[in-house]
């Protein structure tokens, strides 16, 4: 008889979401009286944001397609989202259904640049800047690496996708 308070033992590999197994010390008045092992099925929760509408592939997230909302994310496989401000101007990778966590799989950088668009080539050097026309031999995202062309003396160089528009060559 008396106060009883129970205690997991330190697990030797660490607590995981799912089924686990336990060791538990039983105290009675602040002494350990038994152990004894447990399965529990240990579930993580948080406040993440889903998609209030579906999204189609590559539809852009803005404020009014999600919501914050209190979830099970013990079997999400990727990173999720948990503030407004981590996914607007994000695309959505894939199609994604009404009340769907968004991870960092779901969503993507918007495709800025096209293969065959006219861009601007930018090079920079010190106090020198340098504009001429360009195309792009391939689409990109906001800091992606690609391969431009310049028409005039028919190079091809890569370059840093600065917006829709741009390229930083050196």
């Amino acid at each position: 008889s008396g106060t009883v308070r129970y205690r997991v033992l330190k697990p030797t590999k660490g607590i995981t979401p799912g089924l686990q197994s336990l060791l538990v010390a039983a105290d009675v008045n602040g002494k350990e009286t038994a152990r004894l092992w447990i399965k529990a099925e240990i579930r993580v929760f948080d406040e993440v944001l889903i998609t209030a509408y579906p999204l189609a592939h590559h539809e852009r997230v803005s404020a009014d397609k999600v919501r914050l909302e209190w979830r099970d994310i013990s079997s999400v496989a990727a990173r999720p989202f948990y503030r407004l401000g981590e996914v607007e101007g994000l695309e959505a990778a894939r199609a994604i259904e009404v009340n769907e966590v968004l991870t960092q799989k779901s969503l993507e950088r918007p495709t800025l640049m096209r293969r065959g668009s006219a861009i601007v080539l930018v090079y920079e050097s010190g106090s020198l800047r340098v504009e001429a026309p360009g195309v792009a031999e391939e689409g990109g995202k906001a800091g992606d690496l690609i391969q431009v062309k310049n028409p005039s003396s028919g190079k091809l160089l890569r370059g840093l996708v600065l917006d829709g528009r741009t390229v930083k060559v050196n």
